[in-house]
């Protein structure tokens, strides 16, 4: 953030259904999550990581002070 509070910048809440992405899906998305962030290589094989979906049910802009907006 620029400001040294973070709760005044612009920011987003997103709100949805979350399930994890079936075993068949996993080879190809983990691979895309790989490239995108490679640090995650590390953990990636442990037992307990898995891939998540999200999807979005609505958001909530909050763009400063008195100036939230529900986003659909």
């Amino acid at each position: 953030p620029e400001n040294a509070n973070p709760q005044t910048a612009p920011r987003v809440t997103l709100t949805g259904l979350a399930e994890p992405v079936p075993e068949a899906g996993v080879p190809v998305l983990k691979a895309r999550w790989l490239a995108r962030h490679p640090y995650a290589a590390l953990y990636a094989d442990f037992g307990d990581f898995c891939l998540w979906r999200v999807k979005a049910g609505g958001a909530l802009l909050v763009g400063g002070f008195a100036r939230a907006h529900r986003l659909k």
